[in-house]
């Protein structure tokens, strides 16, 4: 059946009214169209202007005020309403009925009993681009299971890259927040980062890369625990096992920025009070690789004139526990290069340059180390507690150098060696070249404090010697007698003598002397008269010949 174009003009619900009409009262097998004459469906309507329509073109779908109080049955399945007031947790809109589940169901979802994201704090389903939403469940990217509350994964073979950008409020801009709040006792982490491919390229747990040229702070990675737990509590945490032969790297920064700020390669406040260990930066290295292993590396090469530190560290807490700087322990029985700290400075520039530097200023009763090295290797091998090599060119150089004003014991250097092995062992050894010009001082001790009678420029408990192997003094251990005094023997080994004896025994060695110088006279007298005494008798002779 076919409506002819005299009615394109017809109003479009009484034309509406008069299809239903003619279909309640006639089968129809033919396809029908509305404003066409070729209908291309069952029911074909055509709008009055497609690029112009008016404000009546359209179907109107019925409009209900609330559902059915008796639901519709089979055969209204797929029925076709519009709620036009919010119904408990169903908002207007286009509803039909699902028979299968004997629900009405809204356009575009599957119900609100089984919808994936509703409106924040509400279970209305969101309709607007800009609402907030959540879900209840885990969602997946990249892959087809959610095995987490956010499991994302690269399935094109290029690396993952997750892209956070945005203008924070209060002048502060942030990329995303990671926040554990578990308040229990277990272990807490902020982010764990795991690298377990086993390639040979270059691996690290975390990279970060600052280049701004701002003058506020540039902060690589910056960890503040405030937590007081009994729990371990990390900063960062980083494990790598890989055994492969590219780069092994925990963390890494690179800092170019040129900015007049603080910059931080890493950064770690510890303000907590629990009883736990506290632990700035700790780094395990285990592997048995034969390459080089390191805790931490610094290469500073700025030329600036500012400050330049490879590791600074500022302990303030006043809890009871050890306070470390940094506390390095290194087991691995390998025959290489091993450091607990090793730093290399070469910058050009005139400022201060530390190696390391250390400032505690706490007043806890705890122990304080500005460094602390325990060295309990067996091996052979040369063992440092502390090595500086100071290149340096007109200016003051020091190997070590320590400032310290507390009012307890006080240590400018302490050495503890309980090294087994068969080396050399040296608490402090000083060489200067014999090719420097200038005063040496191979130790240059000064102490001229009043204030206590028990003041040393140096302090020596155990045998003392002065020289060298081949020709030397050696002191002794204990102290003399009143009276006494030292006296060397023909090796150089020095022992108490007392006084008087030394005194008896100078004359009687004069006496010795004087006796054997007597025997001497006598001896040249004797030979003397025997030898007139010869000339005597040849004398003699020679007249008796004479005569005759």
């Amino acid at each position: 059946m076919i409506f002819t174009p005299f009615l394109k003009k017809t109003n479009n619900v009484a034309l509406f009214t008069l299809i239903c009409l003619l279909v309640s009262n006639q089968k129809i097998h033919s396809q029908v169209g509305i404003s066409t004459l070729n209908p291309d469906a069952m029911l074909d309507v055509v709008a009055s202007d497609q690029r112009n329509p008016s404000n009546n073109d359209g179907i109107l779908i019925p409009r209900v005020d609330a559902f059915p109080t008796t639901n519709p049955t089979a055969s209204q399945h797929s029925m076709l309403v519009y709620l036009t007031t919010t119904v408990g947790a169903n908002a207007p809109g286009f509803y039909y009925w699902d028979n299968t589940v004997t629900s009405w169901l809204p356009l575009g979802g599957s119900g609100n009993d089984d919808l994936d994201w509703y409106e924040e704090g509400t279970t209305t389903v969101p309709n607007d681009i800009n609402d907030d939403i959540y879900t209840l469940g885990n969602v997946a990217i990249g892959k087809t299971i959610a095995n987490n509350a956010l499991d994302i994964v690269s399935t094109d073979g290029r690396a993952f890259q997750a892209v956070l950008s945005g203008n924070g409020a209060y002048g502060i801009t942030s990329t995303g927040y990671l926040i554990n709040s578990n308040s229990t006792d277990f272990s807490q982490h902020g982010l764990d980062a795991w690298v377990t491919g086993d390639g040979n390229g270059t691996q690290r747990g975390i990279r970060t890369v600052l280049n701004g040229d701002g003058t506020g702070f540039h902060v690589g990675m910056y960890a503040s625990l405030s937590g007081n737990g009994d729990a371990t509590i990390r900063g960062t945490n980083t494990d790598i096992s890989n055994r492969g032969n590219g780069e092994h790297v925990g963390s890494v920064n690179l800092l170019t920025g040129i900015g007049n700020g603080r910059h931080m390669g890493t950064s770690n406040t510890l303000q907590g009070s629990g009883t736990g260990q506290h632990i700035g930066i700790q780094s395990s290295i285990s592997g048995s690789g034969t390459g080089n292993h390191f805790g931490t590396i610094n290469i500073l090469n700025a030329s600036g004139g500012g400050i330049k530190r490879g590791v600074y560290n500022t302990i303030s807490g006043t809890g009871t526990g050890d306070l470390y700087g940094m506390h390095n322990i290194i087991s691995n029985p390998q025959n290489n290069d091993q450091y607990g700290v090793y730093t290399f400075m070469n910058g050009a520039g005139n400022g201060t340059k530390y190696g390391v530097q250390n400032f505690i200023n706490d007043t806890g009763s705890g122990l304080r180390y500005g460094t602390y090295n325990n060295i309990a290797s067996f091996g052979n091998g040369t063992h440092y507690g502390a090595y500086n090599r100071v290149y340096n060119g007109s200016g003051e150089s020091y190997g070590s150098y320590n400032d310290i004003s507390g009012t307890g014991t006080v240590y400018g250097s302490y050495h503890s060696i309980v090294n087994f092995g068969s080396g050399d062992k040296y608490g402090v050894l000083s060489t200067i070249s014999s090719s420097a010009s200038g005063r040496q001082y191979a130790i240059h001790a000064t102490a001229l404090s009043t204030f206590d009678p028990d003041v040393y420029a140096g302090y020596f408990v155990g045998r003392v010697s002065f020289g060298d192997l081949s020709d030397r003094y050696v002191f002794p251990t204990n102290r003399g007698s009143a009276g006494q005094v030292l006296v060397t023997d023909a090796s150089g080994v020095l022992t108490w003598q007392n006084a008087s004896a030394i005194a008896a025994r100078a004359v009687q060695s004069k006496l010795e002397a004087l006796e054997e110088e007597n025997r001497t006279l006598k001896t040249e007298i004797d030979e003397t008269k025997d030898s007139l005494f010869r000339l005597k008798k040849r004398l003699e002779k020679l007249e008796s010949l004479i005569e005759e």
